[in-house]
């Protein structure tokens, strides 16, 4: 697990308390969070100090101090390169390239009452076209979190936050769409408390979801039978039997509620989760998780078939040096569909990355993914494949420089018309400023 010791966050010999726990306590002292208002789970980040996400001294933005908040700015602006904007099928005569104008300032703000520390931070992405305007995109988030000890092991985490977003297409969210981009926007909040009774935690956690989908400028159907708000709560539970090794289990109890409420595609549902696992350090440069479980859901309305199925996910770290760290996953789950005319979709999905320091301000990184989506109702299924490799290189504690190259690419079974053949590259280069 990570914990929290004099401000600094390091890895503790326990390994990966299995990725999901919101909130730790130990000894009265708030040691870390995790908010999921998504209520997805998933694993935490790798450990703050192995290549990819450590701290660099000499690097690192040392913010504004203003009447004692922690302030961060940045601004990033550069360019992209896209040799397929909309994602179909065709060689490169008979698709649209182009290249955007990207820039994106961020903004963090922290401020520390003793234990008690609140966090607000907020960013925007502007990609401009030069041909293809249509594509522009304007995304945005607001995230902000209030997180401290109430008394000795036991402690809280309060999170909301709001995200204004293009669906990239190509992907489960926007396969079926036509003409502008679909927007998405995300409301959520959530609610956890943790308490520790010796090697054993416990945290109870509350969270609701709203997702709003529209057309950018008008030109698709209208979007709002895809609106939804997802709520409910989750307890999660787990054991340290040593240094070494950790058991864990959640529970979760939740609603969908689709604004659609026609006869037709009402797919409200009554959505239950049940997960086991454990972590467990296999030596000091290599670390696991493996958890299964089962989700069901239980439609209102006949029209749709309840459907459940297990929810498997697997995952290696491995630090062979100081300089180097490999991560393997591997998933399977099922969930609800965005579309009317389907009521699950089943993801299996395995990934690699791979993070290397070649020079103390040089990063490289390299991912590949590989996902296939089998639609139920309508026998139809996607294979998705990304891969990409980036370097990131930061001249000094304001200055730095990224570069990446991107590839996506998506295959459907002969006998599913609705989704096309595509792939495409994505070519970025970016000049960071930071304060």
């Amino acid at each position: 697990m990570n914990t929290l010791e004099g401000g600094v966050l390091q890895r503790t010999k326990s390994g990966r308390e299995a990725k999901a726990l919101a909130l730790v306590v130990s000894g009265g002292v708030f040691s870390g969070v995790y908010m999921d208002a998504a209520a997805q789970e998933i694993f935490d980040a790798a450990p703050p100090n192995v290549a990819g996400s450590r701290a660099l001294p000499g690097y690192q933005p040392l913010g504004l101090r203003l009447g004692g908040v922690e302030v961060f700015p940045a601004l990033e602006v550069g360019i992209e390169h896209d040799s397929n904007v909309y994602a179909r099928s065709g060689n490169r005569n008979e698709v649209a390239s182009d290249s955007a104008a990207i820039i994106e300032p961020r903004l963090r703000a922290r401020k520390q009452w003793g234990s008690l520390r609140a966090e607000v931070s907020g960013r925007s992405l502007l990609k401009q076209y030069f041909e293809e305007t249509s594509e522009n995109r304007s995304d945005y988030s607001v995230n902000a979190t209030l997180a401290g000890p109430i008394k000795d092991n036991t402690g809280f985490a309060l999170n909301t936050s709001f995200n204004s977003r293009d669906a990239f297409r190509g992907t489960a969210e926007n396969d079926l769409g036509d003409g502008a981009p679909i927007g998405i926007k995300t409301y959520s909040a959530s609610l956890l408390f943790a308490h520790a009774f010796g090697r054993a935690k416990v945290a109870p956690q509350l969270f609701v979801t709203s997702t709003d989908y529209t057309s950018r400028d008008g030109a698709v159907a209208d979007q709002d039978f895809r609106d939804r708000t997802f709520l409910g709560g989750r307890l999660r539970a787990s054991y340290d039997v040593s240094e070494s090794a950790a058991f864990f289990a959640t529970g979760t109890l939740a609603q969908y509620q689709y604004k659609d409420d026609r006869d037709c595609c009402d797919r409200d549902s009554d959505y239950t989760a049940l997960r086991g696992g454990f972590s467990y350090n296999v030596t000091e440069l290599i670390t696991s998780s493996v958890s299964v479980g089962y989700r069901n859901n239980d439609f209102k309305s006949d029209n749709f078939s309840d459907f459940g199925g297990l929810s498997v996910r697997a995952e290696i770290d491995w630090y062979p040096t100081t300089l180097i760290s490999v991560s393997l996953q591997a998933d399977q789950n099922i969930t609800t569909s965005n579309f009317e005319q389907i009521s699950a979709v089943s993801q299996t999905r395995a990934a690699v990355s791979v993070n290397y320091e070649l020079l103390r301000n040089l990063n490289l990184r390299t991912s590949f993914s590989m996902t296939h989506d089998n639609f139920e109702n309508i026998d139809g299924s996607v294979n998705r494949y990304l891969g990409d490799f980036s370097a990131t290189y930061k001249v000094n504690r304001n200055i730095g420089v990224e570069v990446k190259a991107a590839y996506s690419g998506r295959s459907a079974n002969a006998d599913f018309p609705l989704f096309n053949d595509s792939d495409s590259t994505r070519l970025t280069a970016k000049l960071v400023f930071a304060i």
